[in-house]
């Protein structure tokens, strides 16, 4: 179990969140297709400055003569679902006084995730929480629901209100359910508040239907479900550099197995290059068939109207609209031809 401070004054500018130099307006956001809703990381005007301090210590030490709001989930993607549980968490936090906290299960050894734990962090920050107990779900999955609320959340972080979901499970068989916790905060002189879903498109949202979204390279949906473009920061890696052969060079990032990719094709993103600098770029996720790609999939990304060395760094793409799917051309010319289409209909989209 780690306990980090989300508000340490070494901070660091999230790379989550899109900046373009103010917010767009209703009008542009519908345009482009874009969720309308207020105060989602995308449409943030400045990116939230966070440290990230992992304390050390039992919560019952950190947490001594202060009493906390906790949410409680496992927040794979932090979407609009998610958003939601994390505001209320805060806010009934600022209301009564007491510290909004996060207790949740590390994720990077999991399979198919959609944020990293770090990831992770910077959105519950963004959502107004100070601090995230990080708990090993290995360690936990025996515990009896009674155990986990009375010792864990009432005694140890001196919760005095839990925040879930609809359909939150814990303790030993997954047996605990959203009544169950309700139940035993009240008997250990706490309460709970339930979230209830959130729907889009008549189904509420949830980090399932964004894995199916993302596999569809539905963009739309994706950014609808989690309240900003999909995004993924993964170390450069040199590759052939066949594009600068045809002057359109590359980047070239490889999602790890554990981390949900997009669908294969080709899409409008942008590219952090720098800290806060975003520039328009075209992205290809597949095999590369026309020079002879192997199984392995890349995530190969032409920037726009840019260049510079980026070997060794791990700027952020964001996922922005799917274009077409990944084709086979004839020849280098061909797909050169190809691709400035593509170009031409990102720079048309003003991203």
């Amino acid at each position: 179990m780690t306990v980090y401070s989300l508000s340490g004054a070494d901070g660091i500018v999230c790379p989550l969140f899109v900046n373009r130099g103010g917010t767009p307006s209703l009008e542009e956001a519908r345009r482009h297709g874009f969720p309308t809703m207020p105060d989602t990381p995308f449409y943030s005007q400045t990116a939230p400055r966070t440290g990230f301090r992992a304390l050390e210590g039992s919560p019952a030490e950190i947490f001594a003569g202060t009493g906390t709001a906790v949410a409680l989930g496992n927040f794979d993607g932090v979407h609009v679902g998610h958003a939601e549980l994390l505001r209320r968490t805060a806010e009934y936090a600022r209301e009564s006084g007491l510290v909004p906290v996060v207790r949740t299960f590390s994720s990077d050894c999991k399979t198919d995730r959609l944020t990293s734990d770090s990831e992770r962090l910077e959105l519950f920050a963004h959502y107004g929480i100070k601090y995230a107990v990080i708990d090993d779900f290995e360690k936990l999955r025996i515990m009896p629901a009674a155990v986990y609320v009375r010792s864990l959340l009432v005694r140890d972080m001196n919760c005095r209100m839990a925040v879930c979901g609809f359909n939150h499970h814990f303790g030993h068989g997954a047996v605990g359910t959203s009544e169950t916790l309700s139940a035993l905060m009240l008997t250990s002189g706490g309460r709970a508040h339930v979230v209830q879903p959130i729907f889009r498109g008549g189904m509420p949202i949830s980090s399932t239907r964004v894995r199916a979204a993302l596999s569809d390279c539905d963009t739309k949906l994706t950014i609808e479900l989690l309240g900003r473009p999909y995004s993924a920061a993964f170390e450069v890696i040199h590759g052939r550099q066949i594009g600068r052969t045809i002057g359109l060079p590359t980047i070239n990032q490889i999602f790890p197995a554990n981390r949900h990719m997009p669908g294969n094709g080709v899409y409008a993103g942008l590219c952090e290059v720098v800290p806060g600098v975003y520039r328009p770029s075209v992205i290809n996720i597949g095999r590369r068939p026309t020079v002879g790609g192997d199984d392995s999939v890349v995530c190969e990304t032409h920037i726009l109207d840019w260049s510079g060395d980026l070997y060794g760094h791990s700027p952020r793409v964001f996922f922005m609209r799917y274009l077409r799917p990944e084709e086979k051309f004839d020849s280098l010319e061909s797909l050169k031809n190809r691709i400035a289409l593509d170009i031409a209909a990102v720079r048309a989209m003003e991203l």
